[in-house]
């Protein structure tokens, strides 16, 4: 067989992305970011010279190999008997030559022969009955013909079938002209029957036909059975995940990474699901990623290379977390707790605009001290990313370096007025010293009986108190009222408007909570609570909606 691949990729800002023959380069972005128009693009340079593509891949860059011969026998299949011409391409096998010394960044007519383009419509097609051929003299075309020929090809497809839908693939070897397929418990064969004799041929068709079956089932068998069966070097594939559940789209991706074979495959999908099965499949290790998004007017991409999604890859957040999901929509959004992400996508879906909401992703990290982590593998995704922090980050000189770092921004702009907010804060006289706590305590003790149960309201009274008597736990209840007037107050704000402007949004009202404090209780249930009222309207939700048109303009 020749060697064709495409070694390169230009993209229209002209970045150029280097591929190897095996590649796997999958199209994620949000929607409408251009995906299937990057295969569309891919297709159309392929075929056609000269064509320009409306997408972001601005060229393909081709590499030829092999001997003219090698190219010969291998055009042999796609040759019509009588007239030596490519089926769909009308190229004489006379003219072969000119077109695999051509330096062309285009195929012409040998595409159809180099690139199996599998469309949706094409992958419902596929399961139709095929037509029976003359083994001996016609050419084989579908994926059924070559199973009807091999019956490993037959079993392997089969056992595929069976992992995703829990039935059999069957090929019906006596249905006259046509080879239809079946899906069910395959039959057993009586001693000395075959798979084409009578017998076992009824037992076959009572089966259910697999042109019958759902769009999912269809479309997945059909991705199957061609990368199984067909032998070109490249591979289009688009939304491979149209019409499946999420462990079905996975277990495709991961069929389509599996070790082996020797082809190049380009994939655009809106799913994480596939994604992380190419991930972690036999051949994740050369999954090239490329994250396409629109600007007015343009096209942009970022391409993660596979030694970056390897490393990438290592990280357990990022495998067993929906992070990946966020590369799906035009932004991500950090918080704190699960609550916290609840509140905030609530509040920021009140306050959009239709026309112009932006398509976020929430993530939590299960504290500050993770968020970094969580904002790093989002930037070195190529994700625009904001994190929304309770005010106590400030108390952390290290926790909020981090996810400043995290962010690209620098502390040395940001030092001087973080260490002037901090003095301020512990050296503030409203919350309760050592003397003032115990006597408050001992007064919300006197409600308690000996040996009864200590009220609950005993109890709240008692972590308030506790939160009074640390500077930075009245902080975290006050934000920005809790800081003196003059100095201090002027530093504040301009520490917090240059952290929004890295993409960091400290909580003005210390916490999550603080938007909203006539509701009694915290966390989930206080996020319950709230979420009863009409955040678009209530006057004392008001504070938090402009706070979360904030968090969308960042994304605008």
């Amino acid at each position: 067989m020749p060697i064709f691949w495409i070694s390169a990729l230009i993209l229209t800002d002209m970045a150029r992305i280097e591929l190897a023959p095996n590649s796997l380069v999958v199209f994620v972005g949000a929607n409408n970011s251009g995906k299937s128009a990057a295969l569309r693009g891919i297709r159309e340079l392929l075929s056609t010279l000269g064509a320009t593509s409306k997408s972001a891949i601005e060229q393909v860059v081709l590499h030829r190999a092999g001997s003219l011969d090698d190219l010969r026998e291998y055009m042999a299949p796609f040759l019509k008997l009588d007239h030596y011409m490519v089926e769909a391409g009308g190229v004489h096998v006379t003219s072969l030559a000119s077109y695999w010394s051509s330096t062309a960044p285009s195929l012409g007519a040998l595409s159809t022969a180099m690139v199996s383009d599998l469309s949706t419509e094409v992958r419902l097609g596929d399961c139709q009955p095929a037509q029976t051929i003359n083994f001996r003299t016609d050419n084989v075309r579908h994926p059924f013909q070559r199973m009807w020929l091999d019956r490993h090809l037959e079993n392997a497809t089969s056992s595929i079938i069976r992992r995703a839908f829990n039935c059999d693939l069957v090929i019906d070897r006596g249905a006259g002209g046509i080879i239809p397929a079946y899906v069910g418990d395959r039959p057993e064969r009586m001693p000395d029957e075959e798979r084409g004799d009578p017998s076992y041929t009824d037992r076959v068709q009572k089966l259910q036909p697999l042109e019958e079956q759902g769009d999912g089932m269809r479309s997945f068998v059909s991705i199957v059975a061609r990368v199984l069966t067909e032998a070109r070097p490249v591979l289009l594939i688009d939304e491979p995940e149209a019409f499946l559940h999420p462990p079905q789209a996975r277990l495709v991706g991961r069929q389509l990474s599996v070790d082996g074979y020797d082809r190049q495959t380009f994939i655009a999908t809106h799913s994480s699901e596939v994604l992380q099965g190419l991930l972690g499949g036999e051949r994740g290790a050369s999954v090239t990623v490329i994250r396409l998004s629109r600007a007015p007017g343009s096209a942009k991409a970022v391409c993660l290379r596979p030694e970056q999604i390897a490393e990438l890859w290592k990280d357990p957040i990022l495998r067993f977390s929906t992070i990946l999901d966020g590369l799906f929509h035009d932004g991500v959004v950090v918080c704190e707790s699960d609550a916290d992400c609840r509140f905030y996508e609530a509040m920021i879906d009140a306050v959009g605009n239709s026309e112009k909401q932006p398509d976020l992703h929430y993530v939590y990290s299960g504290g500050k001290d993770r968020l970094h982590i969580v904002v790093k593998a989002l930037a070195d995704l190529g994700l625009p990313v904001s994190t929304i922090v309770d005010f106590d980050v400030l108390n952390n000189e290290a926790t909020l370096k981090r996810i400043l770092a995290a962010h690209g921004g620098d502390w040395e702009e940001i030092r001087a007025d973080w260490q002037t907010v901090k003095t301020a804060i512990e050296q503030h006289s409203a919350f309760l010293g050592g003397d003032k706590f115990v006597q408050a305590v001992n007064m919300a003790l006197k409600r308690c009986k000996q040996g009864e149960a200590v009220p609950r309201e005993v109890l709240s009274n008692v972590r308030k108190l506790t939160r009074q008597a640390s500077p930075w736990d009245f902080c975290k209840t006050a934000g920005l009222a809790a800081i003196s007037s003059g100095e201090p107050q002027v530093a504040v704000r301009r520490l917090l408007a240059n952290l929004m402007k890295t993409g960091i949004f400290v909580v003005p009202v210390g916490e999550m909570e603080g938007f909203q404090r006539s509701v009694g209780s915290h966390g989930p249930r206080w996020v319950e609570e709230v979420l009863r009222a009409d955040l678009a309207n209530d006057p004392n939700l008001e504070e938090a909606r402009s706070f979360a048109r904030a968090i969308t303009l960042r994304f605008a």
